[in-house]
């Protein structure tokens, strides 16, 4: 495909543990499966649904080396290390000829990963009527976590929450102010990876779906080879 190419098997890594971080380790071969419930906070319903992602054989992207997460669709999301952490480099939908580069990276995980540690993000809203820009603050929360999922119960997990409000002025007739707050925690595990995921986004206004809606995501299998 454009834009990059195969590597030859996996020697181009030395330790694939150490390049994908001791808390997202990219196997080849590893899957990782999921269930997610996406709820109406007004009520009005909540729906559920089953998805994977394998990562497969390594690659070069543009001179740099990274790891393709292989979806049940088809699409792939190529993840990086660097000095500054482990992060979404590209993706490619089902439709795509070739990878989309994130600019800048787009870090989930930023080092050092040690408790306390902060940093700021931009972001957009993903699940209201319309997308809304809202600036974040992430933070690990914990180091030391226990969770249960259905796949299993899990010690010693990083906590990590994402927290962010804004306000939208609207023109009409009738001038109106728009809340909008969005909240994210995601669970890494040692040696598996992302376990968990709640996501919520909350605004007062209507035309943006008042009151919001909440995504949750939880790890149901694990298999390594």
């Amino acid at each position: 495909m454009p834009g990059y190419d195969a590597v030859p098997g996996a020697s181009l890594f030395v330790g694939i543990n150490c390049f994908a971080g001791q808390y997202y380790p990219l196997d080849e071969g590893r899957k990782w499966e999921y269930q997610t419930f996406q709820k109406d906070l007004g009520g009005i319903g909540t729906e559920r649904f089953y998805w994977s992602r394998t990562a497969v054989a390594p690659r070069i992207l543009l001179d740099k080396k990274v790891v393709p997460l292989q979806y049940g669709n088809g699409a792939l999301k190529f993840i990086i290390e660097d000095n500054i952490g482990i992060g979404l480099y590209a993706h490619q939908g089902i439709n795509d000829t070739g990878p989309k580069f994130f600019q800048p990276t787009d870090y989930f995980l930023k080092y050092p990963l040690k408790m306390g540690m902060m940093r700021q993000v931009k972001g957009v809203t993903k699940f209201l009527k319309h997308p809304i820009r809202v600036d974040k603050t992430e933070t690990i929360e914990a180091l030391t976590d226990v969770v249960t999922v259905p796949g299993g119960t899990f010690e010693n997990c990083i906590r990590l929450k994402s927290y962010g409000k804004t306000t939208v002025s609207f023109e009409g007739p009738f001038r109106a102010i728009a809340h909008v707050e969005v909240e994210g925690v995601d669970w890494y595990a040692p040696n598996i990876g992302w376990i968990k995921g709640i996501f919520t986004e909350q605004t007062n206004d209507l035309e943006l779906g008042w009151p919001g809606q909440q995504m949750i995501h939880q790890l149901i299998k694990f298999t390594n080879h």
